[in-house]
């Protein structure tokens, strides 16, 4: 089985940097950020909602279905995987009712007026160039 770690944390808080410093160990697989973690959420919280599910709730666990998609997720033959989502500190419980095991999230921890400062200067330098990211852009804002 598969070994999956979990990174949270802030944007702008260094993941991507320990995401690439973790590439450069052969064993080691990262993610951008990555949806299995909503991916997983969409199948429990709609379980019920499928007529086969109900027609014959015997028929197959929702646990495990979910377990096997967290092990076959990501199309690796790498030992480890460390997989980045903003959104695992939110949903331990979650997280170890699948695994069976306690959870570690790796948290990436940034003074927040440096992530402040962080986005402004991005802000400002895509603003320029006319390419403002997503996280900035504001539809009734008139450039």
């Amino acid at each position: 089985m598969r070994k999956i770690h979990y990174i949270s944390g802030l944007p702008r808080s260094g993941s991507t940097l320990l995401t690439n410093i973790l590439l450069q160990n052969p064993k080691f697989q990262t993610t951008a950020t990555s949806s299995l973690l909503e991916f997983m959420l969409q199948v429990r919280d709609n379980w019920t909602k499928l007529e086969g599910h109900t027609a014959h709730p015997d028929g197959q666990d929702k646990w495990e279905v979910i377990k096997s998609i967290m092990q076959t997720y990501h199309k690796t033959d790498k030992e480890v995987i460390f997989d980045k989502n903003r959104g695992w500190s939110n949903h331990i419980e979650f997280i170890e009712k699948v695994t069976t095991e306690p959870v570690r999230i790796i948290a990436c921890v940034r003074n927040l007026e440096e992530i402040c400062t962080s986005f402004e200067k991005l802000y400002r330098k895509n603003r320029a160039s006319g390419e403002i990211h997503g996280e900035f852009s504001n539809p009734n804002e008139n450039n």
